[in-house]
């Protein structure tokens, strides 16, 4: 097997199945040839047809087969990028997607203005953690917690060691906490907090038809799916805890479901958020709300 070789092999397999866009299958050739053969991007363009060794090219081949069952990359590298750092993922945690960066963004932007720096910062449904490291790293200061219902997920998000990480005096504290069960004001830990952060699941039970198999075989659907009947559940459950776990003046950061955002706008205002509105991703699409509680 050659690079070559490998990457007109991936992309003939990886076409057929109709999952993969020749960019995300040319990118993918590219980060399996970079992290388990070792080899710079430049060999893989300047030296196409180098043999590789024969270890090397059959954990190229289980890769390739794994992406070809719609295993993401991520899970098969056992880590993924979020922030500018890495982070450890398996199917327990869900895979940081880019709108979530744009989501802490808007945190930092917000803390990089005020008067105040913000002492506590809770992160609600963390999965893997990578929000409240991404903003411990960002804000060293700061006190971070995160909580989760899956014992799994905060396994994982206690344990992770991103790029940087020795820099912080103090790792974000994670606990166990289910917020639909009403735990979240009965675990909290390090409150009052200045502000309270989450990517909750949000993606409607019907909109599950939409999505590619890579998605709905392999993430985990406690991370992403809601009853169609009632799919703001988590934000209600949320902001009523929110309403007392802040600081006066504190403030509320969601990601949101596009097909929402006036609906978690009022269900803000309804537990005495101010100033609250929806903010659109790069995309045009309506993604955050965020509030401040008066």
């Amino acid at each position: 097997m050659t690079p070559g070789s490998f990457i007109k092999s991936l992309k003939s397999s990886l076409s057929e199945l109709g999952w993969y866009s020749p960019e995300e299958i040319r990118g993918a050739g590219r980060i399996l040839l970079e992290e388990l053969a070792n080899i710079e991007y430049y060999k893989i363009l300047t030296e196409p047809d180098i043999e590789l060794a024969a270890d090397t090219a059959e954990r190229l081949q289980r890769a390739a087969e794994r992406l070809g069952r719609g295993e993401p990359l991520q899970y098969i590298l056992g880590y993924g990028w979020f922030y500018g750092y890495r982070f450890n993922l398996c199917e327990d945690v869900l895979i940081p997607r880019p709108e979530t960066e744009e989501l802490v963004r808007m945190v930092l932007d917000d803390t990089a203005g005020a008067t105040e720096k913000p002492a506590a910062l809770l992160d609600v449904c963390t999965g893997s953690g990578c929000i409240a490291w991404a903003l411990q790293l960002k804000l060293p200061e700061c006190r971070l917690y995160g909580c989760d219902i899956s014992k799994k997920a905060l396994d994982i998000a206690s344990a992770q060691h991103p790029e940087g990480a020795e820099r912080v005096a103090n790792a974000p504290v994670f606990f166990k906490c289910d917020v639909l069960g009403g735990e979240l004001e009965r675990n909290a830990v390090g409150m009052p907090y200045d502000i309270i952060i989450s990517n909750p699941p949000y993606v409607c039970e019907s909109e599950k038809r939409m999505m590619r198999p890579n998605v709905l075989d392999y993430e985990p659907g406690l991370a992403l799916f809601v009853p169609d009947e009632n799919p703001l559940l988590f934000y209600e459950k949320i902001a009523d805890a929110a309403a007392r776990l802040l600081k006066r003046g504190g403030r509320v950061y969601f990601e949101i479901n596009e097909r929402f955002p006036e609906q978690v706008v009022q269900l803000l205002e309804k537990y005495g958020f101010g100033n609250a509105g929806a903010f659109n991703d790069l995309y045009g699409k309506p993604r955050f709300v965020k509030g401040v509680l008066e």
